[in-house]
């Protein structure tokens, strides 16, 4: 991934910043020149997103609403986190040590969780004991 410079190196305190050109070409005139709009231009960074993306089976829908598309994703946490424990392409994309650690680690938090008293059960349940 490339670093995005907002401005060219400038040496000499004396002159005034420079903005560098757009990843067209064009020079960047105004305040836009030093704006974040430069960040939404269409980087590596975006390409290693999408290829990312298509390794893991995330995919575009397919249809003009969303609701209309199966869910891809798990709707809850112990199917999404069995999921991510099973991944060989979230393995591959970023590490076995990271995936087996992370999953333990939400799980554990998971478990202690579930031994949580919510705020729902204060109001509705304790009362009624």
């Amino acid at each position: 991934m490339r670093d995005v410079e907002c401005i060219f190196p400038n040496a000499d305190p004396n002159q005034p910043l420079v903005a560098p050109p757009a990843r067209g070409g064009r020079a960047e005139v105004g305040q836009s020149a030093f704006s974040l709009n430069k960040l939404n231009e269409p980087s590596a960074f975006w390409d290693a997103f999408r290829e990312a993306l298509e390794a893991l089976g995330v995919r575009a829908a397919s249809s003009a609403s969303a609701y209309d598309e199966a869910h891809a994703l798990a709707r809850s946490f112990l199917p999404a986190h069995e999921r991510m424990a099973r991944s060989a392409a979230s393995r591959r994309l970023l590490g076995d040590a990271f995936v087996s650690g992370y999953t333990a680690v939400k799980a554990l938090e998971y478990e202690r969780y579930l031994h949580e008293i919510s705020a729902w059960e204060r109001r509705f349940l304790l009362p009624q004991g």
